[in-house]
């Protein structure tokens, strides 16, 4: 069973100096209980979102309006599929911990956080020119041989270069995942207090989760969430590897798992 969308307008993740909305990439991890259970270390902050900015209420439908806050986290020591809820004093409670691997850092050194760098959230929706862009490169089938204007097109939509010919995706909040991996499977809601988990009837198997969000690797950009930025990584790194979030639209538990690819 895919994931629907946890609300329907899909923001782009922009990193912006002059966004005035309150809303980062990054960080240090500031927020209560946000811990990982396994090994004890504190999460790391990919995304921490003002829920308060009048421009997600209303694309949300007012679906996070019980909170003032809400961070995406996980854990690089663990990579475990990390379930949380956050509360409206912003603490957050963590659920269960699954599939861990503790001890097994993604690379030596790896950061405790990120560079803080504020974003907005862009809802140009794919554009006729976009998409007319992404049949070139899936007809001719490698990025060098594009045209510069459809080259330029694509890496301004997706943010990142495109090495490769695959679905046009980048950093995501909201509307439908535009990366099949992130939705291919919804989660049951952890959360054995969720009250979707009875409604007249409980609902088999548990309450699916949502589609939230999506963050992918990239090092030159101040996410190097699977290698370090280096000479190579500055310039080629893997875009496909990132990690996405499912959300339970009753008690908002969310679920953090991770694409290898």
């Amino acid at each position: 069973m895919r994931s629907k969308a946890f609300f329907k307008k899909r923001f782009a993740v922009r990193p912006r100096r002059d966004s005035g909305a309150d809303h980062w990439i990054g960080g240090e991890n500031v927020y209560e209980g946000a811990d990982c259970p396994v090994c004890h270390v504190g999460l790391v902050v990919l995304l921490d979102i003002n829920c308060e900015d009048p421009v997600l209420q209303k694309a949300s439908g007012g679906k996070l309006a019980q909170l003032k806050r809400l961070p995406l986290l996980f854990c690089p020591r663990c990579l475990d599929e990390l379930s949380y809820r956050v509360d409206e004093q912003s603490r957050v409670h963590v659920i269960q911990s699954r599939y861990s691997h503790p001890g097994n850092e993604l690379y030596p050194n790896y950061p405790d956080y990120f560079p803080r760098v504020p974003f907005s959230l862009d809802d140009s929706a794919i554009t006729a020119s976009v998409s007319k862009a992404a049949e070139e490169f899936f007809d001719v089938g490698f990025a060098h041989l594009l045209s510069e204007s459809a080259r330029r097109i694509l890496e301004d939509f997706s943010g990142h270069p495109n090495f490769i010919p695959r679905f046009l995706y980048h950093h995501q909040l909201g509307g439908e995942s535009l990366h099949d991996a992130w939705d291919e499977n919804a989660a049951v809601c952890p959360n054995e207090q969720c009250p979707g988990r009875v409604s007249g009837k409980e609902v088999r198997g548990g309450r699916p989760m949502r589609f939230l969000a999506g963050v992918i690797n990239d090092p030159p950009g101040g996410l190097p969430l699977i290698e370090p930025l280096n000479e190579e990584t500055e310039t080629s790194w893997n875009f496909f590897a990132s990690f996405y979030y499912q959300i339970c639209d009753r008690c908002l538990t969310i679920t953090t798992f991770n694409t290898s690819d």
